[in-house]
C-alpha cells in the first residue's frame, strides 16, 4: 500500500514539474512554431513548391498547368521580404528573452 502511495506521489510531482516547464516554455514553442510557418511560406514564395507544410513533409508537389509559352508566376521578392521579417522578428524575440533571463539572474 505504501509503495503505491509513493509511486502516486512521484507521478504527481513529475506531472507538476512537467506542467510548470510547459507553462514557462509555451510562449517560446509558440513563437518557434510561428517562425517555422513563416519560413515555410518564404520558401514557397522563393521556390514555388510545397504551399502546405504537409505537402513539404510528404514531398507532394504542384504541377504548373499554364501554357508552355507562359512563365509561371514568381514571388521571389515577396519571399525575400518574409525572410527579412523572420530574421528581424527572431532577433527581437531572442534579445528580449536574453534580457529577461539576465534580469532574473541579476
Amino acid at each position: 500500500h505504501s509503495l503505491a502511495s509513493a509511486f502516486r506521489g512521484v507521478v504527481t510531482r513529475l506531472a507538476s514539474r512537467i506542467t510548470a516547464i510547459a507553462r514557462h516554455e509555451m510562449p517560446s514553442l509558440q513563437e518557434a512554431f510561428m517562425q517555422a510557418v513563416k519560413m515555410h511560406l518564404a520558401l514557397f514564395y522563393l521556390y514555388g513548391s510545397y504551399f502546405h507544410i504537409s505537402k513539404r513533409l510528404t514531398g507532394v508537389r504542384y504541377m504548373y498547368v499554364g501554357s508552355v509559352l507562359e512563365s509561371k508566376p514568381r514571388y521571389t521578392l515577396l519571399g525575400m521580404f518574409v525572410l527579412i521579417q523572420v530574421g528581424i522578428t527572431s532577433a527581437i524575440y531572442t534579445s528580449v528573452r536574453v534580457r529577461n533571463t539576465w534580469r532574473q539572474r541579476g
